[in-house]
């Protein structure tokens, strides 16, 4: 038998041995010392300069002093001197100035490590956890890493009305949440105080649908309220307006574009973000030109409102369209079937001799759309109005019009897209100036075009009658030539 104890080194009171109190009372400073040990630090190199009985260190690395040789030693100040512990493996200590709880490898102190598990209530790091924030931490950052390959992040609830969402604060109050909020499609949410919050996406589980504004999308990308898209987004043109899609630019030329692969790309635009209502909106360029293009350009409308029809079909036919001049030159079906006629009688043979003494002419023309060095044959419409008011396409021609600078109203719309309400709570209203053109007040109808297909009626029953003449003469001929 030894007369120490195995594991702490505590001296027994041997048979016979004199002053036994010496030895027991030594072995009650070292239980003093080792039993639940508590340490002021575990980073000085040398002791304290005014210790206190009963003051405990653990020895940092590179000992000096009266600590010399003792490095990661339990160092106890007892009865005005040091008494030194080597610590074994596995000894744990905790150290008042970390707020930590230290274990011995066998070479070195490093802090304890707690393990979980269902009797662990909670669980802070360097900050308090509490029954609602059962695992807390506080620090710059957090690492969540791989243990082999993958790494997941896993929030689970128990049902679908509950919630399982990550939340961002500032000052402990809600700034942004996303997440299963309420049911078990994804949101994203923000708020300026953390009570009053905005739904910004989001997204179905069943299609996978996206939408922007808070509302359950229809199709794959769905945006409630207003859209921009800008390169200066610090300026906003035409915050005001009842648009659905503002698109802008720095530069002077505002364009979309649509792309299907190399060389095949369009774009429409405006020729201007300064004043929407009034630019030119364009395919290609900024002349103020629409294009139409399939295979080829195959429409145009024009910057001074000409249509050109590029590589228009051919037919045998005769001509099947009417541009009525006297109403805003809407493009008119032409027909010449009986479904559409009414009062039928013959035409009175006349009124057919009566455009007979209108005069052909030979003139240039004024035009634009016409070549001013080429001459031209026809008749005049206002000398055929005279004597047929039928035979000519009345309307109104380019010095019947004046440009108008009218107020176009509309709601005004908050930065979200929803209308402004007033106090009486209706859509507050705002108007932008839009230039259009409108017939003077004093513009009456004038004859436009000669209805020249309208000639063939006519014109058929006056060779009509001669060819009922010539055929009376010459059978006059014939009996003339009978007789005897």
């Amino acid at each position: 038998m030894t007369d120490i104890t195995a594991r702490l080194q505590l001296p027994y009171i041997l048979p016979s041995q004199a002053q036994k109190h010496v030895t027991h009372n030594e072995a009650l400073r070292m239980l003093d010392a080792l039993v639940q040990p508590v340490v002021a630090s575990r980073t000085l190199a040398s002791p304290p300069a005014s210790p206190a009985n009963g003051d405990g260190y653990i020895v940092a690395s590179g000992a000096t002093g009266d600590w010399a040789g003792q490095d990661n030693a339990l160092a106890v100040f007892q009865d005005g001197a040091w008494q030194f512990f080597p610590p074994a493996a596995g000894w744990l200590a905790y150290v008042v100035d970390g707020a930590e709880r230290v274990v011995f490898t066998g070479t070195g102190w490093k802090v304890a490590a707690d393990r979980g598990g269902p009797d662990l209530d909670r669980f802070g790091i360097k900050t308090d956890a509490d029954a609602t924030n059962r695992l807390a931490i506080a620090s710059d950052a957090s690492l969540f890493s791989h243990d082999g390959n993958d790494h997941r992040l896993t929030i689970n609830k128990a049902q679908e009305a509950d919630t399982a969402s990550a939340i961002f604060q500032t000052g402990h109050s809600g700034r942004a949440e996303f997440g299963l909020t309420g049911d078990d499609n994804w949101h994203v949410k923000v708020s300026a105080d953390g009570t009053n919050w905005k739904e910004a996406f989001f997204v179905d589980r069943a299609t996978g649908y996206f939408s922007i504004g808070g509302i359950p999308p229809l199709v794959p990308f769905q945006v409630r309220g207003r859209a921009l898209f800008s390169t200066n987004p610090t300026t906003l043109v035409d915050e005001n307006s009842g648009y659905i899609v503002q698109i802008q630019n720095a530069a002077a030329n505002t364009s979309m574009k649509f792309a299907a692969g190399p060389g095949n790309t369009a774009y429409f635009g405006l020729g201007s973000t300064t004043s929407a209502l009034q630019q030119n909106i364009n395919v290609y360029n900024g002349t103020g030109e629409m294009r139409f293009v399939n295979n080829g350009h195959r429409v145009s409308l024009n910057a001074d409102g000409s249509v050109r029809l590029t590589g228009i079909g051919t037919t045998a036919s005769a001509a099947n369209a009417f541009l009525d001049s006297g109403d805003g030159n809407n493009l008119l079906r032409s027909t010449s079937s009986l479904k559409y006629k009414r009062d039928i009688e013959p035409v009175e043979p006349a009124r057919a001799e009566a455009l007979m003494a209108v005069d052909p002419i030979w003139y240039r023309s004024k035009a634009k759309a016409d070549n001013p060095n080429w001459s031209w044959y026809g008749f005049a419409a206002e000398d055929v109005a005279n004597v047929d008011p039928r035979m000519v396409h009345w309307g109104f021609g380019e010095d019947d019009y004046e440009a108008v600078e009218t107020e176009v109203p509309f709601d005004k719309l908050g930065p979200d897209g929803e209308p402004v309400l007033d106090a009486a709570g209706k859509p507050e209203q705002v108007s932008e100036k839009q230039l259009e053109y409108r017939l003077k007040d004093d513009a009456k109808p004038s004859p436009q075009g000669v209805s020249y297909e309208r000639f063939v009626v006519h014109h058929h029953i006056v060779i009509k009658r001669l060819l009922e003449r010539i055929s009376a003469l010459e059978g006059n001929a014939k009996r003339g030539s009978a007789r005897p």
